[in-house]
């Protein structure tokens, strides 16, 4: 799987002063108004990542139209060992729900083909159960759109598939129940989906997150 592009990496970071300024003007509209949304769990900039290992399958052809849907050029892994990578920043709106964007990495495969996608898009979790306390507050579900590419290579590195320009869906879970200073961390369980003409690439990943929060209370 190809490292992940410069050009994203310099987007994230130009979006932290953006969200930043957003959550300050959020919070002197409040003032003026005369109303603050009381904070019991977190509040303000968020910006986390996220490591996962799992299953992923990926079916594929080459990008040329006489390829596609060929039986002769179709390439597919099954099902292979495969991990993924997120980072995403945002902020949370409320105790209950976080909105962001993030660049969102999976591969996998085995020694006879190795594939991988990458996609950048919207990152949003929330934590329906909240008004029930206690654990609940950090019982959250998550939810991914965007779009990206995805490849399929053979062990000598030629390429049998290109899956172009392609949408991606992703829903999971996540608890972040241990926090420390600003920060959360706990496990979650995600499943992705990137789609094209030429390719679709599927993946099951559990794995850690580790979230920081401007403002974040820990019952302990």
């Amino acid at each position: 799987m190809e490292p992940m592009p410069a050009r994203w990496l310099v987007t994230l970071a130009a979006l932290i002063p953006v969200c930043l300024s957003a959550t300050a003007s959020a919070q002197e509209g409040a003032a003026e108004s005369n109303y603050v949304p009381p904070i019991e769990r977190r509040s303000g900039f968020n910006i986390g990542l996220s490591y996962g290992l799992g299953v992923g399958s990926y079916v594929g052809y080459p990008n040329e139209v006489e390829k596609i849907d060929n039986p002769e050029y179709r390439s597919s892994t099954g099902a292979a060992p495969a991990s993924g990578l997120s980072i995403w920043l945002g902020g949370a709106l409320r105790d209950w729900l976080s909105v962001g964007v993030g660049m969102f990495t999976a591969g996998g495969g085995d020694e006879n083909l190795v594939a991988g996608g990458s996609a950048f898009g919207m990152h949003i979790e929330s934590f329906p159960l909240f008004p029930l306390g206690g654990a609940f507050k950090d019982l959250g579900l998550v939810t991914e759109f965007g779009a990206g590419a995805g490849i399929m290579e053979d062990k000598d590195g030629e390429e049998t598939a290109n899956g172009g320009s392609m949408s991606m869906v992703g829903v999971g879970f996540l608890f972040e129940p241990w926090q420390f200073w600003r920060m959360s961390h706990g496990p979650s369980l995600m499943y992705r989906y990137q789609f094209s003409d030429t390719m679709t690439a599927s993946t099951v990943l559990v794995g850690w997150r580790l979230a920081f929060y401007w403002t974040q209370k820990d019952e302990g």
